[in-house]
């Protein structure tokens, strides 16, 4: 958890930390123009690829829950939705997330996206958000943890990176803006989690300093 001997403020969804709405201020406008200080385009800049390695094992956990909405929480351009395939094993082609992982609902939210800035409302059987937390400003990181959870019936699924990004953003800050180690991430979710949301399953997938995924359930 976050802790420190000078009181924090309490920050909300409505009443962010200043530089929280900073930092959303940031994606916002390097959706619209890329990454240019790495000379990558709009197209290419946030544009969900960080979900492609966890496919299957959020669709082991959608299957084993019996899960059938999911919302991406901080989905970026979210393309791998469309752009994924898997082969079943009657050997069809099958293209498209929500059609792999058999759901019948995906909500797609991503505050820096305008396509899919709206506010989620209600709950959902599954709620995803990798290469998220990372970005968060630690003085928030409470409150938006809570809300991840708060959406969710079933399960969470959290993937979090404690390395430095390649991406440095315009105010010059990396743009993994909150580096810690996995134990520090435990302790939040963990903190969080207990006990308003002991109902659910919580799966966190932290990559270390060495790239080495560690997972735990929570």
């Amino acid at each position: 958890r976050i802790t420190s001997k000078v009181a924090m403020p309490n920050y909300s969804r409505d009443n962010p930390s200043p530089r929280y709405r900073e930092m959303e201020a940031i994606y916002q406008q390097m959706h619209i123009d890329g990454d240019t200080a790495n000379a990558i385009s709009a197209d290419d800049t946030f544009d969900g690829r960080s979900l492609m390695p966890h496919i299957q094992v959020i669709g082991d956990s959608i299957a084993g829950s019996q899960s059938k909405t999911l919302l991406d929480y901080g989905c970026g351009k979210a393309n791998a939705y469309a752009r994924a395939k898997a082969k079943m094993p009657d050997g069809q082609i099958v293209q498209g997330l929500q059609a792999i992982w058999h759901l019948d609902e995906v909500r797609l939210y991503d505050p820096g996206f305008a396509p899919y800035r709206d506010y989620p409302t209600g709950t959902y059987d599954a709620v995803i958000s990798t290469d998220v937390l990372e970005h968060i400003t630690a003085e928030d990181m409470d409150w938006v943890v809570g809300e991840i959870l708060g959406f969710a019936r079933k399960f969470v699924f959290l993937n979090i990176a404690c390395y430095p990004a390649k991406k440095i953003l315009p105010n010059g800050e990396n743009a993994h803006i909150t580096q810690q180690s996995p134990g520090w991430w435990l302790d939040l979710v963990g903190g969080v989690k207990r006990p308003r949301f002991d109902h659910l399953t919580v799966f966190l997938v932290i990559e270390d300093r060495d790239r080495k995924r560690v997972f735990i359930e929570l």
